[in-house]
């Protein structure tokens, strides 16, 4: 047993030593083609935090509107009520 455990991670660190290789040589390959996509990818994620920030925002609105609701509805609930 510990010798297949052993001959697994062997080949698990061949295959990821390829795997690398294998990235690396495709960027140096594709270097303008990787950093255009790159650079997209970085752009659109900008994007994506500047939506959520703006949603956000307006979440933190609506959260500050309902515990404001909930604090005047629990005093309400919690007074004597007159004629009563």
């Amino acid at each position: 047993m510990v010798l297949l455990q052993k001959a697994l991670c062997k080949d698990t660190q061949r295959f990821l030593c390829l795997t690398f290789t294998s990235r690396f040589g495709y960027y140096i390959r594709h270097q303008q083609e990787v950093e255009s996509y790159l650079n997209e990818r970085g752009q659109l994620a900008e994007s994506v935090r500047q939506r959520f920030s703006e949603i956000q925002s307006d979440l933190n609105l609506i959260r500050a509107r309902l515990l404001a609701q909930q604090i005047l509805f629990s005093r309400y609930t919690a007074s004597p009520r007159l004629g009563q």
